[in-house]
């Protein structure tokens, strides 16, 4: 009889508590730094840049995220552009989620790696072009806000 009310009663636990097991994450994301890095035979890089609301306002680098613990899956989009993405694993530990995705465009190829903290909400950015005439490395950081969830993620 044990056996059967532990897992009914944990069951009935997390329902209650509103922790679903397909439930997604949804966050929005706002850049306020950023830096790029270029290598044509020998690596450039600036220091981080603060950008100011103007930036903010019309930077493509906002960004979404739709996230499901549960199956280590999710999107990333671009609400500037409406371009959506289907993100590589999702790996989710106590402090972070680190994710990442690639473009192989004839015109654009990229890899992007994504990172979040679990503890504040700030992300870290990092997109790599590669050209033949040159490498490119664009990293962006801010802050990433839960979006029409209940879930408490920072």
């Amino acid at each position: 009889m044990k056996r059967l009310l532990l897992p009914l009663s944990l069951t009935f636990l997390s329902a209650s508590c509103g922790l679903s097991d397909n439930s997604n994450i949804n966050l929005i994301c706002s850049p306020s730094q950023q830096r790029e890095y270029v290598w044509q035979g020998r690596e450039t890089d600036e220091p981080w840049k603060n950008m100011d609301k103007t930036q903010i306002e019309n930077s493509k680098n906002s960004i979404a995220f739709t996230l499901n613990e549960k199956d280590e899956s999710g999107t990333v989009s671009f609400p500037k552009t409406g371009l959506t993405q289907k993100l590589g694993a999702v790996l989710f530990d106590s402090e972070s989620i680190f994710t990442g995705n690639s473009i192989e465009d004839v015109d654009d190829p990229y890899h992007a790696i994504y990172s979040i903290s679990r503890i504040d909400g700030s992300y870290l950015m990092s997109w790599e072009f590669h050209y033949p005439e040159a490498k490119i490395r664009i990293e962006t950081k801010g802050t990433c806000k839960t979006k029409g969830s209940k879930e408490t993620l920072f």
